[in-house]
């Protein structure tokens, strides 16, 4: 195995660590709810643009980072408003309600990204670094492919 090789399958088997790690760390400090949008950054305007742009593109889908105020209760029965941010489709309307996770202990603190997104990633990043370590030769070959 030379280095390149090397290097691939360490950056997989570390992704794949980390995302166990925050995947388990999610489940036991998070608790999902369904949130509604109160307000966003994104006007009917903007949208339009960023919809008539995806028309006439070929570069494939362009996601696009908003800014919102939700609204969620928690448990508890506590009323909680905060800003949060979320990748969304370029050009695409904004749903009503969202499903997020927030943090139990500070409830403000809130993701996207509960602990089956990051299950996903392990799964994808440890069928990478078993691939890897099976045919090492040809992931090389793939891997140059690419970068060049």
């Amino acid at each position: 195995m030379d280095w390149f090789t090397t290097i691939l399958l360490a950056t997989a088997i570390f992704v794949t660590l980390v995302s166990v790690g925050i995947g388990l760390d999610t489940m036991r400090r998070f608790s999902p709810a369904l949130a509604k949008l109160v307000r966003s950054d994104y006007s009917a305007m903007e949208r339009h643009y960023d919809h008539l742009g995806q028309q006439g593109d070929e570069g494939g889908v362009r996601f696009k980072r908003v800014s919102m105020r939700i609204e969620f209760d928690t448990p508890d029965q506590k009323q909680v408003r905060v800003h949060h941010r979320r990748w969304q489709l370029a050009g695409e309307r904004q749903k009503s309600c969202y499903f997020i996770w927030f943090d139990k202990e500070n409830p403000e603190k809130t993701t996207a990204y509960g602990p089956g997104f990051w299950l996903v990633v392990a799964a994808f990043s440890a069928s990478v670094a078993v691939t890897i370590m099976l045919d090492p030769a040809g992931w090389v070959q793939t891997i140059r492919g690419l970068l060049v």
